[in-house]
């Protein structure tokens, strides 16, 4: 997981174009966006603060009691998933919120660009990559590996 919170501005497209509210498709963006702020590293307290600022500004406000029940039912699973694909028409492109920009063309899932857009600005700010451990280069390693074959 990331050791602090990818940035607002650095959300794609998508993601900032729901997050300014949406008259269909509110359930379906409402699951994509947690798994997203999941993903790019939200505490469950800042999570819950920016889905109520959400949900004002929708036309038709989503019952509060759907939104908490969503995020306690999230808590309580084990496994972190990220954000549906880019790929999947369910989502951002029948919601009407697909406007992509240079990076999409790059990514195939709104997390990838966020982390992505995160890296180019540290490297642009001069930081230092962070190294890999032992055990994640021996894992790099045996995955480059399978994949030959």
């Amino acid at each position: 997981l990331l050791q602090q919170k990818i940035p607002v501005e650095l959300f794609p497209p998508c993601i900032q174009l729901g997050l300014q509210g949406l008259k269909d498709g509110k359930k379906r963006f409402l699951f994509a966006v947690t798994n997203f702020l999941v993903s790019a590293g939200y505490p469950y307290n800042e999570i819950e603060q920016m889905l109520h600022d959400w949900n004002e500004k929708n036309p038709e406000p989503l019952r509060e009691v759907v939104i908490k029940g969503h995020l306690r039912y999230h808590q309580q699973q084990k496994k972190k998933i990220l954000p549906p694909s880019c790929d999947n028409r369910a989502y951002y492109k029948d919601i009407g919120i697909c406007k992509p920009d240079l990076h999409c063309q790059k990514i195939k899932n709104p997390f990838q660009y966020a982390k992505r857009k995160a890296f180019i600005l540290r490297m642009q700010e001069g930081k230092e990559r962070e190294k890999l451990t032992d055990e994640q280069k021996a894992m790099r390693k045996k995955f480059r590996e399978q994949k030959k074959y």
